[in-house]
C-alpha cells in the first residue's frame, strides 16, 4: 500500500511524505520525504530486531538550558 501524507497547514520545507506499507502485516517499509525543490530523502526499513542491551554511552540526554526539570518522589 502507498500512503501520501500532505502537511496541513503546510510545512516550510516538506511538500509531502510517502509511506510504503507491506500488505501482509501493514508494517511501514519505505518512508520518502519530498521537499519543494524536488529532492527526496528515502528510508528503507528492514525487519525489526530486539536489542537486549546497549553499550555505555549509546544514549545521551542533555537537558536544554531553558528547561526546568521536576523530579517526583516515591
Amino acid at each position: 500500500y502507498q500512503l501520501k501524507l500532505t502537511p496541513d497547514p503546510p510545512w516550510s520545507q516538506i511538500e509531502q511524505i510517502n509511506l510504503s506499507v507491506k500488505q501482509s502485516d501493514f508494517r511501514i517499509r519505505v518512508v520518502e520525504i519530498h521537499n519543494y525543490l524536488g529532492s527526496i530523502t528515502r528510508f528503507i526499513l528492514g525487519d525489526l530486531t530486539v536489542q537486549e542491551q546497549f553499550e555505555d554511552g549509546f544514549f545521551r540526554f542533555v537537558v536544554p538550558d531553558d528547561v526546568k526539570v521536576m523530579e517526583e518522589g516515591s
